[in-house]
């Protein structure tokens, strides 16, 4: 169980750097085009001045105000719009093995599967933990909204081999992991109190 935890444990931090070092390279991209945007604004800005100064009535003066607007906005918009992405692979997919619930488990342990497959005796419905833990990641928003192409793209590629990530999905990615993983602690906490009373019950 702990190898199952430690592995959803190293998946969401895997996920997590990389959305960390995405993030650095697209706040470093934006600082740049920024200071691109401003330094043209003011270029063209000092260009119509110099213009309007040698011929107060000529129309190139007013061109050139409109160039400085539309290099800035062009800048910014670009930092505004950038969305980095990378190739991101998971061959072994614990999430996809929970998603589709499979009688046999490949990656979990046989103890783990039966723990997360159990029905839950507090649960009016009598799902599963298993269950429980998918509807979370729908009612915390981790897939997106319900029937949106967001959904259909991050079930493809979250329950899939990988493909092309960007910083969302990524930290939504890792947000999932991190649900898996304190699912499966919890098993080995319940363990740990059960060997706990039955020691506390064979002392003399």
């Amino acid at each position: 169980m702990k190898s199952a935890a430690a592995e959803a444990n190293c998946e969401e931090k895997r996920a997590d750097q990389l959305a960390d070092q995405m993030q650095e390279k697209r706040e470093a991209r934006a600082r740049r085009l920024t200071i691109f945007g401003v330094l043209g604004g003011g270029l063209v800005g000092i260009l119509s001045g110099g213009l309007a100064a040698v011929d107060p009535s000529s129309m190139a003066g007013g061109l050139a105000a409109i160039a400085a607007g539309v290099v800035a906005s062009a800048f910014g918009a670009a930092a505004l719009f950038d969305d980095p992405r990378y190739d991101f692979q998971h061959g072994r997919n614990l999430l996809r093995e929970v998603w589709e619930g499979p009688d046999e488990p490949s990656l979990f342990p046989q103890s783990v599967w039966r723990f997360l497959n159990r029905p839950l005796r507090d649960d009016p419905a009598q799902r599963s933990l298993r269950e429980t833990l998918i509807a979370r990641w729908h009612q915390d928003g981790r897939l997106g909204k319900a029937g949106s192409d967001t959904e259909r793209r991050r079930m493809a590629l979250f329950f899939g081999r990988g493909g092309s990530y960007d910083i969302e999905d990524l930290r939504a990615r890792a947000a999932m992991m991190d649900l898996l993983e304190a699912e499966v602690d919890l098993m080995s906490h319940d363990l740990e109190r059960l060997m706990q009373n039955t020691l506390s019950l064979g002392a003399p």
